[in-house]
């Protein structure tokens, strides 16, 4: 063998990226690249987490609250209910029906079941021209209020 034959035996021996410089530097600006990518995924990351970590931990001051005015709320309610019982029944009253009954007559309750009967109805009724109404104007064509203001601002310049 020759010492050119040697030499270029070397040579390929030799990777690529080292025997050629420019293939050196793109691999290096590949690398960099995506350095500069991971760096900023991991920024990213780390603001989506503290950001997490946020959200949790306003959702667990809300729900302890929560849970604080849930048990208050249910202490109030017991104890208002003790108390409405102890008072029906120093008042006499079996239950809660026999009190509320008591304290209308006959008539009070016809007439506020008639109440409610035609409550019920003029609901009914004003429902069903609500949406005869509705039909009655989506055949109708829309005006432009603004053209038309325009148009009459217009025409008051002119006549003055």
């Amino acid at each position: 063998m020759n010492a050119l034959t040697t030499y270029e035996h070397l040579l390929e021996s030799v990777p690529k990226e080292v025997r050629e410089p420019g293939e050196l530097v793109r691999q290096l600006k590949e690398a960099e690249a995506t350095k500069e990518k991971l760096h900023q995924a991991w920024d990213e990351a780390q603001k989506n987490l503290n950001q997490a970590r946020e959200t949790i931990a306003k959702a667990s001051t809300h729900e302890q609250n929560a849970t604080y005015y849930l048990e208050e709320s249910q202490t109030k309610l017991k104890n208002a209910e003790q108390t409405f019982n102890q008072a029906l029944e120093q008042s006499g009253f079996t239950n809660e029906t026999d009190y509320r009954n008591a304290k209308r007559t006959e008539e009070e309750r016809k007439a506020m079941k008639d109440r409610i009967e035609s409550f019920k109805q003029q609901q009914a009724t004003v429902q069903s021209r609500i949406s005869e109404l509705r039909d009655w104007l989506s055949e109708k064509e829309r005006v432009d209020i603004e053209g038309f203001e325009n148009k009459v601002n217009e025409a008051q310049k002119v006549m003055n």
